[in-house]
């Protein structure tokens, strides 16, 4: 806080300082993938890599579990299993829940369901599905759905990893690789889904996927909306770098894989990272992480 610089002063960012708060889980949860916070209640689900989900209450003596269900289809082998997951803008009246899961190698897929607590075994009977995106070139399980989130507009916005084929992070004609944006359909006697306004390849002749906003990505294992529209990407990097990605504009390309971190040669089109860094011992960033250090 303070006054209002005037035109000719840059105004000084804000520092600001994260504060963690460990919460007690009635009993240990073994490889766990993802939190959501469900929309108007003091409580949350926690996914598991095997397809299990489990809501819990939130209280001043940490959390108490009301139930779980599964995802059905599951594939949990290496990156793959129920990886994401998020919650309607409109949960309050229509009660869906979104899921992000491999089916198989290459396969990725986004589903809607009705959360009821009043009846888990029914909520896998609700499965719709939104999404596929397939690479039949797939090579192992690794590099799939990353995080899902949606906008107060109704607007998804998915991340898909290349599926360890690293030409798929080039072809537009498939969401494999790309920073997604789509409506999912919301009408419960459908499925489905139409490409979002705005995405740069709606209309196009040359095949390209009119659901990818952005491309060019790894393994782009978690990203966030934030308040201005920009989609911040954590870019899991190969044998040189991690890279933290921004996109502001469609149809941007962040270089994998002929570019890992900074672009040095035939940049052109090329979007940077806007942070990165190595893997060497002595990083400032390996330096301030106490469990990297045990390492």
């Amino acid at each position: 806080p303070g006054e209002t610089p005037g035109p000719d002063v840059e105004p000084t960012p804000a520092e600001f300082a994260f504060e963690f708060e460990e919460v007690a889980f009635p009993t240990e949860v073994t490889a766990p993938t993802e939190i959501a916070f469900v929309p108007g209640a003091d409580e949350l689900i926690v996914l598991r890599k095997d397809g299990d989900v489990i809501h819990y209450a939130m209280g001043e003596g940490g959390l108490s579990e009301l139930g779980r269900f599964d995802v059905p289809g599951v594939h949990p082998r290496s990156d793959c299993g129920l990886i994401a997951a998020a919650f309607d803008p409109d949960f309050a009246n229509n009660g869906y829940v979104y899921f992000g899961y491999c089916t198989a190698i290459g396969v990725n897929t986004i589903t809607r369901h009705v959360f009821d607590p009043q009846d888990y075994g029914k909520i896998a009977s609700t499965s719709s599905e939104v999404i596929t995106a397939t690479n039949p070139d797939a090579e192992s399980n690794w590099h799939n759905v990353g995080s899902i989130q949606i906008g107060d507009d109704g607007v998804m916005w998915l991340l898909f990893g290349e599926n360890n084929y690293k030409p798929a992070a080039q072809d537009t004609s498939t969401a494999v690789g790309a920073l997604v944006r789509v409506i999912p359909e919301r009408d419960p006697e459908k499925s489905g889904h139409t490409p979002a306004s705005g995405n740069p390849f709606i209309g196009s002749s040359g095949g390209e996927d009119p659901d990818i906003y952005a491309y060019g990505f790894r393994s782009p294992w978690r990203g966030h909306l934030d308040r201005e529209g920009r989609f911040w990407v954590g870019d899991v990097g190969a044998a040189k770098v991690e890279e933290l990605d921004l996109v502001t504009e469609p149809g941007t390309n962040y270089g994998w894989p002929d570019h890992e971190g900074p672009c040095a040669s035939d940049c052109e089109g090329v979007v940077d990272p806007v942070s990165f860094w190595d893997r060497e011992p002595d990083h400032p960033y390996v330096l301030d992480d106490p469990e990297d250090r045990k390492s």
